[in-house]
C-alpha cells in the first residue's frame, strides 16, 4: 500500500513552517526590559559586619539614541551590581575599596532587529568605562576598560542577552583592574 501527503498536509506543513520562522524572527526582536537611572549606586558587604564596598555607575555623559538604550537596559543598576557581585565571589576580603565609581564613556547597542537580521555587518555592541578606586577619602587608582561583540543574528538574537553578556564581561575586568 502506498502512502502520499495531500495537498492539504503539505499546506499544513507550510504554514506550521510559516509560523515558526515568524515566531524565531519575533524573538529576535524582542523589546528591552526598560526602566533604568542613568545613575545608581548600591553598597553591599561580604559577610555580616564585614566592609561595606559602595559601586556607583553614572552614565549620565551619554546623549540620543544611546541614552535610551543604555535606560531601556537598565544597564547602571546591572552594572553595579554585577560588579558587587563578581567582586564577592572574587573572595579577595583584604583588597576590597571603600568605593568604585564608574562612569560609563561609550556604549552602542543594536537593536534586537538589527542583531538579528544583519548580525556583525550592523557593527558590534559595545561599552566602555572609566573606573576610580577609593580608599577612605582618596582615589587611589584610575583606569579605563571596555568591552565588545559583533555575536549577533541567530546566536545571540536579543538585545538584552548581548547587553548582559557585555555586562559581565565589564564586571570581571573591573574587579580584575582594582
Amino acid at each position: 500500500m502506498m502512502s502520499y501527503s495531500s495537498p492539504r498536509s503539505l499546506r499544513e506543513r507550510y504554514l506550521r513552517l510559516v509560523v515558526f520562522l515568524a515566531a524565531l524572527a519575533f524573538a529576535g526582536c524582542a523589546a528591552a526590559p526598560g526602566g533604568g537611572t542613568l545613575q545608581f549606586a548600591a553598597t553591599d558587604s561580604i559577610e555580616a559586619g564585614g566592609k561595606d564596598v559602595t559601586v556607583s555607575v553614572d552614565a549620565s555623559g551619554l546623549s540620543g539614541d544611546r541614552r535610551e538604550a543604555f535606560l531601556q537596559q537598565a544597564g547602571s543598576k546591572k552594572i553595579a551590581n554585577k560588579v558587587l557581585q563578581k567582586l564577592w565571589s572574587g573572595g579577595g576580603k583584604n583588597q576590597l575599596p571603600d568605593a568604585l565609581n564608574i562612569r560609563v564613556t561609550g556604549f552602542r547597542l543594536r537593536s534586537g532587529s538589527s542583531g538579528f537580521w544583519l548580525g556583525a555587518m550592523a557593527g558590534a555592541d559595545r561599552i566602555e568605562v572609566t573606573v576610580e578606586v577609593v580608599n577612605g577619602s582618596a582615589a587611589t587608582k584610575r583606569f579605563s576598560t571596555n568591552t565588545s561583540t559583533a555575536i549577533a543574528g541567530i546566536i545571540r538574537p536579543g538585545a538584552v542577552e548581548r547587553f548582559d553578556r557585555m555586562v559581565n564581561t565589564l564586571a570581571e575586568r573591573i574587579v580584575a583592574g582594582i
